[in-house]
């Protein structure tokens, strides 16, 4: 009954809704653990946006990967080849 786009747009607000609440304590965990110098809130943002990348990274290859076991596979493949590309490794 609806659009793919209207369908991920959906499930893609209400994962982002649940992950601010999420990444909230856990970059306060962080933050406050490891006697971080600076500020919270960049803490806090750039964990959000990184965690909702990955987010949007996993429903964008699953809406076009034939099978969940294929966009199981392709996903740490692309995630490991970008790591080599940004110098995670």
């Amino acid at each position: 009954m609806y659009l793919a786009v209207t369908y991920l747009l959906a499930k893609l607000v209400e994962e982002l809704v649940i992950n601010s609440i999420a990444s909230l304590g856990v970059s306060a965990m962080l933050f406050y653990a490891v006697r971080l110098q600076g500020s919270f809130g960049l803490i806090y943002v750039t964990y959000l946006v990184t965690v909702s990348v990955g987010i949007g990274i996993g429903y964008f290859v699953s809406s076009w990967a034939p099978t969940m076991d294929a966009a199981n596979a392709i996903v740490p493949i692309y995630g490991v080849t970008m790591l080599f590309f940004a110098g995670g490794f």
